[in-house]
């Protein structure tokens, strides 16, 4: 984080020259010189690299960004495995709620309760 504020603090510091620069130029009325080009150039690099910084910051480290919130109780057990070919995730749910309600399978669409091994 330190490393985006470093960049950003020397890249602003480099603008608030050029755009000095700038203006006392146009008051003489020259035209821009080479070094005061090459010092946009290397403002524009110092730039894009204080992006990059903070893209990082976001991207990598998540800084500033709203996390999710935590899953909690046993509403949200289910299994990560594999599933078996032919097999799509919801019936596997179904699989560990049976399990969990003792052999006992929900209707989801209707809602019904049945008492049957499966």
């Amino acid at each position: 984080m330190t490393d985006h504020r470093n960049w950003a603090l020397v890249t602003i510091g480099l603008f608030i020259i050029l755009a000095g620069w700038s203006l006392w130029s146009e008051r003489q009325e020259n035209l821009p010189s080479k070094l005061f080009l090459t010092g946009l150039l290397i403002g524009g690099v110092l730039l894009a690299t204080t992006a990059w910084h903070g893209a990082e910051n976001v991207y990598r480290y998540g800084l500033g960004v709203m996390s999710l919130p935590q899953a909690e109780g046993e509403s949200h057990s289910h299994n990560h495995e594999e599933l078996e070919h032919g097999q799509n995730q919801t019936e596997i749910q179904d699989q560990s709620n049976s399990e969990q309600l003792g052999n006992k399978s929900i209707d989801h669409v209707t809602g019904n309760h049945d008492s049957h091994q499966h």
